[in-house]
């Protein structure tokens, strides 16, 4: 009675998997991860051009300095001419790279009077660059003037320099020493004599005794 028959079917949406790559980043105190690519598997390649893995949120574990650290992609869906046609899965994790942020050590030393010697004394020492409420101290090993010598404005250097503290090991240090101006003052002194007798003479003119060698 007919050429063709007719029946009713669906065609269901095709599942896919995602998988993305994650780029590194400098410690900025945040868990926020920058997707670098996205790849969708298992799409026809009829189809390759008009469906993409897009959106989402990428996060890592946790904000601190570490390799290969885990990050997962949340939210992401499908977009493009042809996305009607699949349903995305699971997107698998990615890692990436969390590096230490560079700081800047900072110090101010004390002038003193001439010791003989090139030790110095630090009036403060910190560090510049450290992000919100991070707990970072820097510590310093050894202080020296330039030359031991009386100056105004002389060049006090701090080598060994270290970073402690609850979130030290998200920063590192951009130089190994820190340099700072003071002075080196004139040590005061005092002297002392004895005076020898004499013959009256009508003049008030004393001899100074052999001073002993010092």
């Amino acid at each position: 009675s007919a050429t063709s028959a007719t029946s009713l079917a669906d065609i269901t949406a095709l599942g896919l998997t995602g998988s993305f790559t994650a780029a590194n980043k400098v410690y900025d105190g945040t868990t926020a991860a920058t997707v670098a690519t996205r790849t969708l598997n298992n799409v026809l390649p009829a189809d390759t051009a008009s469906v993409s893995l897009t959106g989402g949120t990428a996060t890592f574990a946790n904000a601190n300095v570490g390799t290969g650290k885990s990050v997962t992609l949340a939210g992401a869906t499908l977009s493009g001419s042809a996305a009607g046609n699949y349903t995305l899965g699971s997107v698998g994790t990615a890692s990436a790279d969390i590096t230490p942020k560079s700081v800047t050590p900072v110090i101010v030393a004390g002038s003193k009077p001439y010791d003989g010697n090139t030790t110095a004394t630090l009036s403060s020492q910190s560090i510049t660059g450290t992000l919100g409420a991070d707990v970072v101290t820097l510590g310093v090993g050894a202080v020296n003037f330039d030359t031991r010598s009386v100056g105004t404005g002389k060049t006090v250097t701090a080598t060994a320099l270290t970073l402690s503290g609850t979130d030290a090991g998200n920063y590192t240090l951009s130089a190994t020493s820190a340099t700072s101006l003071a002075d080196i003052t004139a040590l005061g002194l005092t002297g002392s004599f004895t005076a020898g007798n004499k013959v009256y003479d009508g003049t008030t003119a004393a001899p100074v005794a052999p001073r002993p060698p010092n």
